[in-house]
């Protein structure tokens, strides 16, 4: 009977460990199928991006037609494609996304994902327009968003990409003057010499004057 108990408790706990390994590995599973989904998803959000502004590209000659953006629409033979809807917006966290989302109409692209998108003038360059692409890669609201800028470039009358501008002569370069010489200083004079002085007379003596002799006093004589 205690042989059975003690076999009895050796299985619980096998199964006990067996689910926990299951779980464990379960929860990795998912964690991979649910990368590999998202993986899958950026893909398709960078192939739609670029579909996009190539589609804005090759329109250049009706994108320049506006001074502004935000009622132009690609001219393509797929379809009529959605406005310019202007920029995104990140939503906050734990709020809905109020954004406006657009989808490519049926027989454009082989991608169907949500996206906006917006042109804006360069500051630097009035031939220039920066393009700028957003796309949802989910439809739940805290599905990622992928973001695309590009250039389109306007192509001045005259000129095309095959033929190089015309180069005018370089204007010819006035001699410079040479400078005058710089005269060559004479020389310094040399001073004339200084006179030797004559030597100093000495002086003559001063006669010394004898003293008068000192008289000798005479005897005195007692009383």
């Amino acid at each position: 009977m205690r042989q059975r108990g003690m076999t009895l408790l050796e299985v619980l706990v096998a199964v006990t460990l067996l689910t926990l390994v299951f779980l464990l590995v379960s929860q990795d599973m998912i964690a991979t199928v649910g990368a590999q989904s998202q993986a899958g998803s950026s893909s398709v959000a960078v192939s739609e991006a670029n579909y996009l502004l190539s589609t804005v590209q090759n329109d250049s000659a009706n994108f320049w037609n506006y001074s502004s953006w935000t009622n132009y629409a690609p001219a393509a033979s797929c379809g009529t494609f959605p406005v310019m809807n202007g920029a995104y917006v990140k939503p906050p966290p734990n709020s809905p996304d109020t954004n406006n989302w657009q989808t490519l109409p049926s027989g454009c692209g082989n991608n169907n994902l949500a996206f906006m998108w917006a042109a804006t003038q360069s500051p630097t360059d009035t031939n220039a327009a920066s393009v700028q692409i957003w796309i949802k890669t989910g439809t739940a609201n805290n599905s990622q968003v992928y973001e695309l800028t590009g250039l389109n470039a306007n192509q001045p009358s005259g000129l095309n990409y095959g033929t190089a501008p015309p180069i005018s002569p370089l204007p010819t370069a006035t001699p410079t003057p040479k400078p005058s010489p710089t005269p060559t200083p004479s020389g310094t004079p040399k001073p004339s010499p200084t006179p030797t002085p004559s030597g100093t007379p000495k002086p003559s003596p001063t006669p010394t004057v004898k003293p008068s002799p000192t008289p000798t006093p005479s005897p005195t004589f007692g009383t």
